[in-house]
């Protein structure tokens, strides 16, 4: 594995460890949501990551089906939170 490979899951790691800091602070459904959804485009990079280091595309489909499943769910939220008003 390359060295840009090490730099990239360490700065991965950093990012995913601040998301899940994000979406456990106390704060408002906005911060969290946000948060979780930094989360989950970190954990489909680190499947994109994975797939390099594996030489395979087999992680391709699984990052396409997560992407797809977290623009839904922060969609759905974001609309659930402007008719609350929040």
């Amino acid at each position: 594995m390359t060295p840009i490979l090490w730099c990239s899951l360490a700065a991965l790691a950093i990012a995913a460890i601040s998301a899940l800091v994000r979406v456990l602070r106390p704060g408002s459904l906005t911060d969290r949501v946000l948060g979780l959804d930094f989360f989950v485009t970190v954990v489909a990079t680190g499947l994109v990551v994975a797939a390099v280091v594996r030489g395979t595309v087999a992680f391709v489909p699984i990052v396409v089906v997560v992407a797809l499943l977290a623009f839904i769910a922060t969609a759905s939220v974001a609309r659930f939170i402007e008719r609350r008003g929040a």
